[in-house]
């Protein structure tokens, strides 16, 4: 049965304390990165956007994680005090790389994949990398990061961007977006700057591992960059 993860993705008015979430991993999910938003600096120091939080989550199939998302209200009590709460669930076609987000320890996402969406069809995207050492290498990481996501603003192809810096310093960083299809992604990612400098950086020693997964949208409804997405 196919594996499937969901989004939960909120802004407040204000900036929240580390205590303010007292909700926990469900007992059914595989695994779950929560936190705040990263905020990259010029210089590649990342901090935290407090008055966003997220909650990235893996399922062992598309029905678990719906109810988990029906019953969000509940399972979180803090969102019902957000300003916006964005939803996604999706289907992972392909996965790549090691991350500690199921488990613990860095491996490959134990995925049960779904087939590739049709050309056309929008895609999410995650990725995570996992910093070793906050030497030059990870800070020219965040300085590239930080170029990426004023780029990825501007993009009509993008319907969807956020960072989750966990609250476990441990756990390694969630880079999350939706994009019209699989092509936007390959151009931006491969093919043309900035991102396809950027991403030389993951060879150097302070970035001990990245992976990637890609997923096709089974729905999604939020705001992003002043536009409400509905699929």
């Amino acid at each position: 049965m196919t594996n499937a993860i969901s989004l939960i993705s909120a802004h407040f008015d204000g900036n929240l304390s580390a205590g303010s979430d007292q909700s926990s991993m469900p007992a059914k999910a595989m695994g779950q990165v929560a936190g705040s938003e990263t905020l990259w600096s010029v210089g590649g120091y990342p901090s935290r956007g407090r008055n966003i939080r997220s909650w990235l989550t893996f399922w062992p199939n598309e029905s678990a994680a719906s109810q988990y998302l029906e019953q969000r209200n509940t399972l979180i009590p803090l969102l019902k005090t957000a300003k916006t709460v964005s939803t996604g669930l999706f289907l992972p076609f392909a996965t790549h790389g090691d991350v500690n987000w199921i488990g613990g320890h860095p491996n490959p996402l134990p995925l049960t994949l779904a087939a590739r969406p049709q050309k056309d069809a929008p895609v999410f995207i995650i990725t995570s990398a996992g910093i070793g050492n906050l030497g030059p290498g990870a800070l020219a990481f965040g300085q590239g990061t930080h170029v990426v996501r004023k780029a990825i603003q501007d993009l009509d192809t993008v319907q969807f961007e956020a960072q989750i810096l966990a609250d476990s310093p441990a756990i390694d960083g969630a880079t999350l977006s939706m994009w019209d299809n699989l092509s936007a992604v390959m151009n931006f990612a491969y093919k043309n700057d900035p991102h396809k400098s950027a991403m030389d950086v993951m060879h150097h020693d302070d970035l001990v591992r990245g992976s990637f997964t890609r997923c096709l949208v089974k729905s999604f409804d939020g705001v992003w960059n002043g536009r409400r997405i509905s699929i």
